[in-house]
């Protein structure tokens, strides 16, 4: 028996994927392309909300979460991703670093030159997917996650 063309691929999250997509664009194109989703099918743009995890998510993390994503992300992308960070953000991050981690960021923010909002804005789109990846593979969580374990 043969099979059928359905059977040889996996079935596809649609919102999930097109959250990646979105994840992956610049500030001003991804709400222009949300906003035009919202104008066709508000219900698929919140699906797609749903599923877009952003740099500044990395707040509802718990503390452990928080700490693993600063050991799997790229030191330079952590440093150049405070520039516009909240400052909620930064407590949380700041809060989860040994205290040689947090000197060495501090120091290496502190003689940050002026950076394009456009290489800030890709660092946290790295962090966010890495940490969007991480998510997907159970190894960080957010609180509202982790109020449903036992330990």
């Amino acid at each position: 028996m043969t099979k059928g063309p359905q059977e040889d691929y996996e079935a596809i999250d649609g919102p999930r994927a097109a959250a990646k997509i979105v994840n992956s664009l610049d500030s001003d194109a991804r709400e222009r392309l949300l906003k035009a989703i919202g104008e066709q099918d508000p219900a698929l743009m919140q699906k797609i909300m749903a599923n877009i995890f952003t740099f500044e998510d990395i707040a509802t993390l718990t503390p452990t979460s928080v700490q693993r994503v600063i050991k799997e992300v790229d030191h330079k992308d952590l440093v150049i991703s405070l520039k516009t960070a909240s400052a909620r953000l930064k407590v949380i991050l700041f809060k989860n670093m040994s205290s040689r981690k947090r000197q060495l960021v501090e120091e290496d923010f502190s003689i940050l030159p002026k950076i394009p909002i456009s290489e800030v804005e890709a660092a946290q789109r790295r962090i966010a997917k890495r940490v969007d990846e991480l998510r997907t593979e159970g190894i960080v969580r957010a609180e509202a996650d982790a109020e449903e374990l036992v330990p």
